[in-house]
């Protein structure tokens, strides 16, 4: 739709409302022309990719302000929780998660949000130490329910929770520990993480190997 525009009182005919939305329609990054491309494809499933291509840019930029405003500061997690135990649950929950076939994606989830928790203290509250074990599993207990296995049985992430705790920790507990962490975190979880940028980013490179083969990988 074309604009036209009164050169004296420099006003347009319209609203603004249309104005703005075809200039925030328009794709500005890479991802968003990649997807655009496939407007006119034959196949279905690149076809429906296409029409993300208007709003993947939107996407991506709340998700990157929605990531620096909820980000902990680095000095308020080390005063809770030494990087030596931080180190020593990322390294458990990385092993456990990779030994029952999850993605990765949810280390990181889970990462970030044991740092959001720490940095809540800042410091200022002791961490309580004797309880680490049982935070994480309140962590992972939520990763499960709003990421790996939204559309999976109750029962499915209940089973693997509880064969990760070797039978030690009630459920019970787990459940209530996270309904404190919840709190602490203000109800704030399944926020994107740093590998959520560096997949949205490298999607265009995956699509390009695998219309490439195995030599591409080798260029």
């Amino acid at each position: 739709m074309v604009h036209s525009i009164d050169q004296q009182n420099y006003k347009f005919e319209g609203t603004w409302g249309e104005l703005l939305g075809e200039v925030d329609e328009r794709p500005t990054t890479s991802l968003a022309k990649f997807l655009q491309a496939k407007s006119n494809s034959p196949d279905y499933a690149e076809a429906l990719e296409a029409t993300m291509a208007e709003s993947v840019d939107t996407v991506l930029r709340a998700q990157y302000d929605l990531s620096e405003r909820e980000r902990p500061r680095p000095h308020h997690v080390v005063k809770a929780l030494s990087i030596r135990q931080r180190a020593d649950l990322i390294l458990w929950i990385q092993q456990a998660f990779s030994t029952l076939g999850l993605d990765e994606s949810m280390v990181h989830g889970v990462a970030l949000n044991i740092d959001r928790l720490v940095a809540t203290y800042g410091g200022e509250e002791q961490l309580p130490q004797g309880c680490l074990q049982v935070i994480l599993l309140a962590v992972v207990c939520t990763e499960f329910k709003t990421d790996g296995f939204s559309d999976h049985p109750d029962k499915e992430w209940k089973q693997i929770l509880l064969h990760m705790t070797r039978g030690q920790v009630p459920m019970l507990q787990i459940l209530r520990v996270e309904r404190d962490i919840l709190g602490r975190l203000r109800y704030v979880v399944g926020l994107p993480t740093p590998l959520t940028f560096l997949r949205s980013g490298g999607t265009r490179f995956v699509a390009k190997r695998d219309q490439a083969g195995p030599g591409w990988a080798m260029a």
